[in-house]
């Protein structure tokens, strides 16, 4: 599995294989080259420039997904590479999955993404309110409806926490905090994505979000209990980056950090490694969770305990609020 997020910034830069490598020319005297299978996503951000078809061919072949921006900076295309299974007993193990089995993931995920938005809201000096208890006491059917619930308490408490004019999230808008966490959900999506296809997953199976046309519902599942962690990078982003009237200069600088995110340390069953590795830890044990048929099995990487506090399990101390308010 590649390590590296490789990110297109500058227009006119012309992109080429040669002897298994992207060749890398912006114009300038030396060529940059990268080994395809060091390589963990390719991400076009600002694309004026040319890529070729040998190229196009060798990165689906690496498994090496290619997300491409739109003018406003939003997410427009995947390109993937068609499935190949690696494995068919675990190609039918995914296709013959029961729907009791599907549920229980499903709510292990979502109690893992409320979990994730307290502590999110503890290290931002927000309140966590219910999201603790809410999590403890998820039941399989209602986790769609916990979710919801969740997202009402959470969504208008961060955004204030990020002193924006934004009170509620809305994805697609293709600006602000808004803008900003689509793209860091799209980066992670995309490596989510590889790692499905890299141990021969379907990823339009999935075991909550709807199968349809177009769609990555396994992928979508995956990502949920990772979404804060690119929520706090988003915070983080917002207290640090001094305010810039280049709306592209100052996407350029938050495409970094959304990188940087990527390769933070996280918990993965009490061992410390990347998000990237983490991310890849999960899908393999999803793998595991099918052919055992235990969704016990399926781990999630986690907070580091120095990025954000652990919660205890019954209940919360309230956080003092000193962020300061527009």
């Amino acid at each position: 599995m590649g390590h590296h997020l490789l990110h297109l910034l500058k227009p006119g830069l012309q992109l080429t294989l040669a002897q298994n490598r992207l060749i890398l020319n912006d114009g300038a005297v030396d060529e940059h080259n990268f080994p395809l299978e060091d390589l963990a996503a390719v991400i076009a951000v600002s694309f004026q420039g040319t890529l070729s078809l040998p190229l196009l061919s060798a990165l689906a072949e690496h498994k090496v997904p290619l997300l491409v921006c739109d003018a406003r900076y939003r997410p427009a295309s995947f390109t993937l590479p068609c499935h190949q299974a690696t494995s068919t007993a675990t190609l039918r193990r995914q296709v013959n999955l029961n729907a009791t089995w599907k549920t229980r993931v499903f709510r292990l995920l979502i109690q893992a993404k409320l979990r994730a938005q307290a502590r999110c809201l503890l290290v931002l000096e927000e309140d966590p309110g219910f999201l603790p208890a809410l999590a403890e006491r998820l039941a399989d059917e209602k986790a769609r409806a916990a979710e919801s619930r969740g997202a009402r308490y959470y969504w208008p408490r961060y955004l204030a926490a990020c002193e924006t004019a934004e009170r509620r999230r809305t994805p697609g808008c293709g600006s602000g905090a808004n803008g900003r966490l689509d793209y860091g959900y799209a980066v992670l999506r995309a490596l989510i994505l590889r790692s499905l296809y890299v141990h021969g997953l379907i990823p339009a199976l999935g075991v909550g979000h709807a199968a349809k046309a177009g769609s990555f519902a396994l992928a979508d599942d995956l990502i949920e209990p990772l979404r804060p962690m690119i929520d706090l990078a988003q915070w983080q982003f917002c207290r640090q980056q001094a305010p810039v009237e280049d709306e592209a200069a100052a996407f350029r600088a938050w495409a970094r950090a959304a990188a940087a995110c990527c390769v933070q340390k996280v918990l993965s069953k009490r061992k410390v490694t990347d998000l990237l590795h983490g991310v890849d830890r999960m899908v393999q044990s999803f793998c595991r969770a099918m052919g055992e048929r235990l969704p016990s099995s399926l781990e999630l990487p986690e907070f580091l305990p120095q990025t954000a506090p652990l919660l205890p399990a019954s209940s919360v101390p309230k956080a003092s609020r000193t962020a300061r308010r527009r």
